[in-house]
């Protein structure tokens, strides 16, 4: 009887082994390939996202990123062309919305999407611990801020968003909820204010045991909110 035990105890751990190599070997590696930002809905809807791929060296993919920022000439051909080599595997996005606006003041809405583009083909990637950062540039404060819940929880289950005492700056914690909601107040004789909307987050991998993933990402917007005879209307910045 003893013998059967270590036996099937051998099988058990064998396999646990072999399943723990298997996952390290084919575990696909994201590797932050830029971002870029679309307006959806010109004055007042936005996106701006990360690419991820997997099978490339990192190392060149920076670098093409700085040729490319820096403008080097060729550079953007370049890139494209290091990006071919790979696949595609997450594509996180984030919306900024224009979504009301009165006598002094504005309201933006936004939200988060875990957008896979691999076709199930490649283990599906998600953001974790995402938190969101906003900073006025002194023209605004920010009056009102709430992280909107999904109906199956509640809203003792999460840290609420914190104002700070300038309100001129916020942060929300979005781990549970990637919708929020805000209003904000143009400073008296201002008319245009820019905000600076920062996400950051852990790119993790949605397979157990696969422990693929990025730490301390990062996807920044600055839009500008300017009041035109009492109509507000918003742009990217730069």
């Amino acid at each position: 009887m003893k013998k059967i035990v270590l036996v099937i105890l051998l099988v058990l751990v064998t396999a646990g082994i072999g399943l723990l190599l298997y996952m390290l070997l084919t575990r696909t590696t994201p590797v932050y390939a830029g971002s870029s930002r679309e307006i959806i809905s010109d004055g007042s809807n936005f996106a701006v996202s990360a690419s991820y791929y997997s099978g490339l060296d990192k190392a060149e993919v920076d670098t093409a990123l700085l040729d490319v920022q820096d403008g080097v000439e060729g550079a953007l051909t370049a890139y494209d062309a290091i990006l071919a080599k790979g696949t595609p595997v997450f594509h996180p996005t984030f919306n900024i919305a224009l979504s009301d606006y009165g006598t002094g003041y504005f309201a933006v809405q936004g939200y988060a999407e875990d957008i896979p583009l691999d076709n199930q083909k490649q283990v599906g990637f998600y953001c974790a611990d995402l938190t969101l950062n906003i900073y006025t540039d002194g023209n605004s404060k920010i009056i009102f801020l709430r992280n909107i819940m999904p109906t199956e929880l509640t809203r003792q289950n999460v840290t609420l968003p914190v104002i700070y005492d300038d309100a001129l700056s916020a942060t929300a914690l979005l781990s549970d909820s990637t919708d929020f909601d805000m209003s904000l107040a143009f400073l008296d004789g201002k008319t245009s204010t820019t905000l600076t909307f920062e996400w950051t987050y852990n790119v993790r991998c949605s397979v157990p045991l696969n422990l693929s993933g990025l730490d301390e990402q990062t996807v920044s917007a600055d839009i500008t909110f300017t009041n035109n005879n009492g109509v507000v209307t918003a742009a990217f910045a730069g």
